[in-house]
């Protein structure tokens, strides 16, 4: 029985207004549709305390998360793993060692005894490695097997953290080298890295380049890290899965710039991974990307581990070795085998789910005849009786309501702004003062009082209806032309309506609304709308919302 990976970032948040996961909602259809056996998400985005049952009490499934430490609502990774298929022997959050592991308060992970911890920790100062830890960006999972790294790497998005994007990848490699050369450990990683490994890999490469006047693609410290770290580097002891199963594909992106409309294009960046160390490609049978699914601005990514893998020359079953020792044999769960208990770090040991139980399951477990016999019962007992004292009630309301609503005169129409404005004519003027004002508006007579009163003859009634007489179809359409939205402008290259946007950049057109094309970007970038050439995807039509005539 093969194992899956996938890693994706953001879907955790909000994935169910997406089909296919708007059926059911539920991460329990959500992971068997992915057909996964470890899910990995990234950028969480959530706090300890946000986390529901329906996140963590996930049937046949343990989860194990990390969150800033300072900052809220930012950052964060999760770890889902199946458990009919795996089981972690360890577990730890960050990647320094530096963080205090919750079986043992006050000490560190590093700290512990080599049998308890994981290993391969860079060689920081405490706090450099808590600081680099302190975003919630990485959780280490000891399958025995493998260690599994889920990791959300800083993105390269304010100069001002250039540093500390750095100095995190390079202690993540660090790391990774670390376990597989000193500690001889078989190791993947998976996750959002946010960088781009080749020109390939992103659709903007070229003028990027250009506009960085950067001699090669590679000469970022982030983007020459992971070169390092990968084969066919001379230093390389990681395998790029995906890259390795489709070495020259192009447009193999995993995120988009959704405010840019740039995913029905195509015009993405492939900046999430799934990599292995060298001695385990073999174990892997498939790698791919998921562009059709949605759900975040990225898309999963997944690889696969055969169901049998050799080792030292030996055929051994996967089962057997992503487990505790003797919980499986040749593929075949033990029922006899007595189950250790899970990682410290897994949210169901935690106080406040390990003597809960998703309620979502304990209505499951009630059958539907009980169900039925439960409730057959409270339909025969109610009173007949009861049925007919509403409708008594109604009829009283209802009668007084209808002789409140002919005690209220109705309110006469009107054409223009200046009626609208003028003080209402008093109820007590006299009917002779009322038939010497000039009518402009449309209005329906006033409700007569109960009382007899005198009635003008058919002859004087024509006259004064003609003269108040206003077709309502030519005023609704003279009203119409004065509120209607105006027609958006029509881009000259495709002849179709633009789509209005409002520039959010600082400065002096910062909120100022504007017109372009609504085509998404290709996949050749920006600089293709921008030069004005004529092609499928977006052209180079601007215009200022306030330049219309």
């Amino acid at each position: 029985m093969a194992l899956r990976i996938t890693t994706w970032n953001g879907a955790l948040k909000n994935p169910f207004s997406f089909q296919p996961w708007s059926t059911q909602k539920t991460f329990e259809y959500m992971f068997d549709t992915l057909e996964a056996d470890i899910v990995c998400f990234q950028e969480t985005k959530i706090q300890k305390k946000d986390l529901t049952d329906d996140m963590v009490l996930v049937p046949g499934w343990d989860s194990y998360f990390t969150f800033p430490k300072l900052k809220k609502g930012y950052s964060g990774v999760a770890v889902y793993t199946r458990n009919s298929k795996c089981q972690p022997i360890r577990a730890e959050e960050g990647i320094t060692g530096y963080l205090e592991p919750p079986s043992h308060p006050g000490k560190t992970y590093k700290s512990l005894p080599s049998s308890d911890c994981i290993g391969g920790y860079p060689e920081l100062s405490k706090e450099d490695a808590l600081l680099l830890d302190s975003e919630g960006r990485a959780l280490v999972l000891d399958f025995g097997a493998f260690v599994l790294i889920g990791t959300y790497c800083p993105a390269s998005v304010d100069p001002t953290r250039d540093a500390f994007r750095i100095a995190f990848v390079e202690a993540l490699f660090c790391r990774v080298r670390k376990l597989v050369t000193e500690c001889k450990r078989r190791v993947v990683v998976v996750g959002d890295l946010n960088i781009a490994r080749d020109e390939i890999d992103a659709a903007g490469a070229k003028e990027m380049m250009r506009e960085f006047q950067m001699v090669s693609w590679k000469e970022t410290p982030t983007r020459d890290a992971l070169d390092r770290l990968l084969a066919p580097n001379k230093h390389g002891v990681m395998v790029d899965l995906c890259r390795e199963y489709f070495p020259s594909r192009l447009g193999m992106y995993t995120c988009w710039d959704v405010k840019k409309n740039k995913r029905p294009g195509n015009a993405g960046s492939r900046i999430d991974y799934i990599l292995c160390s060298s001695d385990m490609q073999s174990w892997f049978s498939e790698a791919n990307i998921q562009e059709g699914l949605m759900g975040s601005d990225h898309c999963p990514v997944f690889a696969t581990l055969t169901p049998t893998v050799n080792i030292d020359g030996k055929q051994k079953n996967i089962l057997d070795l992503v487990n505790p020792e003797g919980m499986f044999r040749s593929g075949e769960r033990q029922t006899t085998f007595n189950v250790p208990a899970k990682p410290r770090l897994c949210m169901r040991r935690f106080p406040e789910f390990s003597q809960r139980q998703n309620i979502k399951e304990m209505f499951r477990k009630i059958s539907s005849t009980r169900v039925a016999a439960t409730m057959a019962p409270a339909r025969a007992s109610t009173p007949p009786s009861s049925v007919g004292r509403p409708a008594k009630r109604l009829k009283s309301s209802s009668s007084s309501s209808i002789l409140r609503k002919s005690q209220i005169p109705k309110s006469q129409g009107q054409k223009t702004l200046t009626g609208f404005l003028k003080p209402a004519v008093s109820n007590r003027a006299s009917p002779s003062s009322a038939s010497d004002a000039p009518q402009t508006d449309i209005g329906q007579p006033r409700a007569s009082s109960l009382d007899s009163c005198e009635q003008p003859s058919s002859k004087e009634a024509a006259i004064s209806v003609n003269q108040s007489m206003i077709d309502p179809i030519e005023s609704k359409e003279q009203w119409d032309l004065i509120f209607s939205k105006r027609r958006p402008p029509v881009c000259e290259a495709h002849g179709e309506e633009c789509i209005q946007l409002v520039t959010k950049k600082p400065g002096l057109n910062h909120g100022r609304a504007f017109w372009m094309c609504r085509r998404p970007i290709g996949p050749e970038g920006e600089s293709v709308a921008e030069s004005g050439r004529k092609t499928e995807w977006r052209c180079n039509f601007f215009k200022w919302a306030s330049d219309l005539q």
